[in-house]
């Protein structure tokens, strides 16, 4: 579909098409009325989001185009998606109101939250921030992490457990020993994974997510958590880690001569710290293992790959092609996140379309993981694909970590924490699971597996 747009500043604009540089009125633009609307079966696309979020605006991504409205949780919204609409979107940072679009996090921590911030505040933190997440930072802990999984895997001695579950908990626990260097009061993992799970569920609420945040249970959770984040932080200035941590290298990057980082804002801080994917790139890990027992010709292959892994010797991807692929196919086949509704900061016009400022803008970030002109037999498991084209995925395509400035600021954790966890529990356990499972797949805070609950055995080697 051809793509004309220019973003309403009295400036000149670039024409994707030909590369030239054109007048601001090169596309006449027509009102946000004229925008097409899809109207599905029943009054808005919020049931068919939540039962099937991939695939729930492929319709109307088929029938009107890359812009379309659509009602959405509550609130008329403009959608956009394919891969020019993922580089638009990413690549024009300016347009979006993060401070609005991400008011949930705002709602439920302060006014310094990473995720809300904007310009040299939004800058200033994630310099500070991504210190604690740099890959040779990570790299180096690996073997220590692998062992923390070893450790809480074998201590369950073959006892049947909620498997969704345990990998938040793997994640958690991880990250607390070893990248925290902290140990977890008893249960504590399990409470970080229900508290942030519970905290990113508010965006699929609308405007009763302010009587979910006075859930009790929920409260309780919380003051647990930054009760336990007060202590480490009082213990850390009274002792200082030997080694270097995500803790010590975020403090150290504040700049000397500024003020001390307030108190709260770092509990807040080491709250998502200590949870970074654990709601999220859990269910990566999840979904690869149900899939490759689905799949066992194609585990064998992985397995046989992972012959010379060496828990205490992983710098990268670059030996394990075959695992590379699978998790890049899970990735693509069951994102976390399908959408990610933002608030247009100014007004811009897209396909010839006026988008006024204010609109809450749907994207469809990873609607292009399921169009057969980016990917062939789109909603088939080939994790072949990847190795026999290795110029996928294609640039701006991959949905799972947003884009430009404010792109997921714990990618290169999960590049770790995934490919780890996944080959650690491959090449040492068998999965048992008490009953056969779908791959259907649902909308609970994230894309997870349809079955209420997935019990299973991880069986020694």
């Amino acid at each position: 579909m051809p793509v004309a747009w220019t973003v309403l500043t009295g400036a000149v604009s670039q024409d994707p098409r030909s590369g030239g540089i054109v007048a601001p009125d090169f596309v006449p633009p027509r009102s946000a009325a004229a925008i097409p609307r899809y109207t599905p079966e029943g009054p808005d696309c919020t049931a068919r989001y939540f039962a099937n979020p991939p695939l729930a605006f492929m319709e109307a991504y088929r029938q009107l185009g890359p812009i379309f409205r659509c009602r959405f949780i509550g609130r008329e919204v403009v959608a956009m998606g394919g891969l020019a609409a993922n580089e638009f979107i990413w690549g024009r940072n300016e347009l979006w109101d993060y401070h609005a679009t991400n008011a949930h996090f705002r709602e439920q921590f302060d006014e310094t939250y990473l995720n809300q911030l904007e310009g040299a505040a939004f800058v200033k933190k994630r310099r500070r921030t991504v210190q604690g997440f740099k890959p040779s930072v990570l790299l180096a802990h690996a073997p220590g992490m692998s062992r923390v999984l070893f450790e809480e895997v074998d201590a369950l001695a073959g006892e049947e457990v909620e498997l969704r579950l345990l990998c938040m908990r793997l994640i958690i626990c991880m990250t607390g020993r070893v990248l925290m260097q902290t140990q977890l009061p008893p249960g504590l993992d399990r409470t970080m994974a229900i508290s942030n799970r519970d905290m990113l569920r508010a965006p699929t609420l609308g405007r009763w997510r302010h009587l979910f945040y006075w859930k009790p249970t929920r409260i309780w959770r919380r003051r647990r958590i930054f009760r336990f984040l007060g202590r480490l932080l009082d213990e850390r200035a009274a002792h200082p880690a030997a080694t270097e941590d995500i803790l010590s290298l975020i403090l150290a990057a504040h700049p000397a001569g500024e003020p001390p980082i307030p108190r709260q804002e770092l509990i807040y801080d080491l709250s998502q710290l200590f949870m970074a994917g654990s709601t999220t790139t859990s269910q990566v890990i999840l979904w690869t293992l149900l899939y490759l027992d689905r799949h066992p010709e194609w585990a064998a292959q992985v397995r046989d790959e992972l012959r010379t892994w060496d828990p205490n010797a992983f710098s990268g991807m670059a030996a394990f092609p075959k695992l590379r692929a699978t998790l890049l196919e899970i990735e693509r086949l069951c994102p976390p996140g399908a959408t990610v509704t933002r608030i247009a900061a100014r007004d811009f016009v897209y396909e010839g379309y006026r988008v006024e400022q204010g609109t809450p803008v749907l994207h469809l970030q990873t609607l292009c993981h399921y169009l057969p002109e980016v990917y062939a037999d789109p909603l088939s498991f080939r994790p072949e694909r990847f190795l026999e084209d290795p110029a996928l995925p294609p640039k701006f395509a991959h949905g799972l970590f947003g884009g430009g400035n404010h792109g997921c600021v714990g990618q290169p954790l999960v590049r770790v924490l995934t490919p780890m966890l996944v080959a650690n529990l491959v090449t040492r356990y068998d999965l048992v699971f008490r009953q056969p499972v779908s791959l259907k797949g649902k909308l609970d805070v994230v894309y997870t597996p349809a079955e209420p609950q997935l019990w299973g055995r991880l069986i020694r080697r």
